[in-house]
């Protein structure tokens, strides 16, 4: 599903009250800048800003989206589609 990032931004901007760029802005962690350069195509927001944006308008798929990344994550290594990887040669050392 293609989201539209401004209408997102836009809503979080009027819901939270932020009263221009820079201040929603500086809520997200980003600089005024940054948000200039994205809203003029010069830039992406970024996967982080992106998830901050969701996760503050409470959109229940970033909350099922990161359930299912943590529980796959909290698999122990091996059983996750990720083969093991050998030890190194300086940890099968003997002290």
């Amino acid at each position: 599903m293609k989201r539209d990032w401004f209408a997102l931004f836009d809503e979080l901007k009027q819901v939270g009250q932020f009263s221009s760029d820079a201040r929603l802005a500086e809520h997200l962690g980003v600089t005024r800048a940054q948000i200039s350069a994205w809203r003029n195509g010069k830039s992406d927001l970024g996967t982080i800003v992106k998830l901050r944006i969701l996760n503050e308008l409470g959109r229940d798929d970033l909350q099922s989206a990161l359930a299912s990344l943590l529980s796959d994550l909290e698999a122990p290594v091996g059983t996750r589609g990720v083969p093991k990887r050998p030890a190194s040669k300086a940890s099968r050392r003997k002290p």
